[in-house]
């Protein structure tokens, strides 16, 4: 038998409100990155962009990054996400 993943976590990164701004979800120790993504964490609607640029893993850093585009306006945050496990 193989050994199972378990002791799912997902950690939020900082928020990056702006243009071109990272954002990084770092696992903890003990844990191992296995996916990730972004959360929209503030949006003020209208034309700005409401999605990074850039999503996915810094897999030196066991981390989920993402960079925010140069069409988000004014008051528009992203964080990223990580999702971690225990191999």
């Amino acid at each position: 038998s193989g050994s199972k993943v378990s002791s799912f976590e997902m950690i939020a990164g900082n928020n990056a409100c702006g243009k071109y701004v990272y954002s990084k979800a770092y696992c903890p120790a003990g844990k191992q990155l296995i996916s990730g993504g972004y959360q929209l964490s503030n949006w003020n609607g209208g034309n700005g962009w409401n999605t990074p640029d850039i999503s996915m893993p810094s897999a030196s850093e066991n981390a989920w990054q993402i960079v925010t585009g140069g069409g988000v306006t004014g008051g528009t945050c992203m964080r990223a996400i990580a999702w971690c496990a225990k191999n």
